[in-house]
C-alpha cells in the first residue's frame, strides 16, 4: 500500500479547494482535447483516447455542468498524472526516469485520496460518530481517514463498504454519488494507467513536450502552484505538511 498519510489528505482537500469554474472549465476542454501531448499522440496502445475519455462530463465550456465535486476530483487526479508522467521535465540535464517510477497501486490510491478529501470535507463529528459506530470502529476518530486507518488501509475496500452500508444514502446523498459515480472513473484511470504503464519503459527519457494544459497554467499562475504541483508520497518525493487546511463547500 502506498505511504499515504493524513498531511497528504489535506494537502488534496488544499488543492480541490482551489479549483474555481473558469478553471474547471479551462481544465475540461484541454483534457478533452490532448492533440498536443506528443507522448499520448505518439502511443500506438490508444492512449490519447483512452486519457481524453477519462472525465466523466463529456460537455466542454458549460460551467453549470462541469463545476461538480465529481469532476474537480477527477481533474486534480488527472492533473497530478500529467504534471508526474506527461508534462516537460525539469532542465536539469534531463530528470532520470527513475526519479518518476510508475506504480499502478500508488497512482491509484493517490486518486482515491482525492476523493476521500473530497467526501472528509462534507462530514460533520456527528456524521464521523455515527459512523464510527455503524462500522464498529472503537477508538477515537476525527476524520475520515482515521475511519479509513482503522478499518485496515485499503481504499477499494474502504469505498466500497461506505456504499454497502447505506449510510450516505440515507444521510448524505450528495456524497453517496460521488462515491458511487468514482467507481466508474477509477475502472477507466486504472485502465488507461496500466495501457500506459506498458510501455512506459520505453518512452524517451527527455519528455520535453509542452501541451495544452502548460499553456492555461502559465496563463493563471495560482492554478500551476496549487493543483499542478501535488506531491506524491514515496520514498523518492519529499512531503511537507501545509500550513493551513480549510474546506470549500462547493469542492
Amino acid at each position: 500500500m502506498s505511504d499515504i498519510t493524513i498531511e497528504f489528505i489535506q494537502q488534496c482537500s488544499l488543492r480541490l479547494g482551489r479549483f474555481d469554474s473558469e478553471s474547471v472549465n479551462h481544465l475540461v476542454t484541454l483534457f478533452h482535447h490532448q492533440d498536443a501531448c506528443s507522448i499520448l499522440t505518439s502511443s500506438s496502445n490508444n492512449l490519447k483516447e483512452k486519457f481524453e475519455t477519462l472525465l466523466t462530463t463529456r460537455i466542454d465550456n458549460d460551467e453549470n455542468s462541469n463545476d461538480t465535486p465529481l469532476t474537480r476530483t477527477e481533474l486534480a487526479t488527472m492533473l497530478h498524472f500529467k504534471e508526474r508522467y506527461l508534462s516537460q521535465l525539469t532542465n536539469d540535464n534531463n530528470q532520470l526516469k527513475s526519479n518518476r517510477k510508475l506504480s499502478i497501486e500508488n497512482e491509484l490510491d493517490i486518486a482515491y485520496s482525492f476523493l476521500l478529501a473530497q467526501i472528509d470535507d462534507r462530514l460533520s463529528q456527528k456524521h464521523l460518530d455515527h459512523l464510527k459506530f455503524l462500522l464498529k470502529v472503537q477508538a477515537s476518530v476525527y476524520n475520515l481517514f482515521d475511519i479509513y486507518q482503522k478499518l485496515g488501509g485499503n481504499f477499494s475496500n474502504f469505498f466500497a463498504l461506505l456504499i454497502r452500508c447505506g449510510y450516505f444514502a440515507r444521510e448524505l446523498v450528495i456524497a453517496d454519488g460521488i462515491i458511487r459515480n468514482f467507481q466508474v472513473f477509477i475502472k477507466r484511470y486504472e485502465d488507461f494507467i496500466i495501457t500506459f504503464a506498458q510501455q512506459y519503459k520505453s518512452l524517451p527519457d527527455n519528455t520535453n513536450n509542452y501541451t495544452q494544459i502548460d499553456a492555461i497554467s502559465n496563463k493563471n499562475g495560482a492554478l500551476e502552484k496549487s493543483t499542478l504541483t501535488t506531491k506524491v508520497p514515496s520514498a523518492n518525493v519529499e512531503q511537507s505538511k501545509p500550513s493551513v487546511f480549510f474546506s470549500i463547500s462547493n469542492k
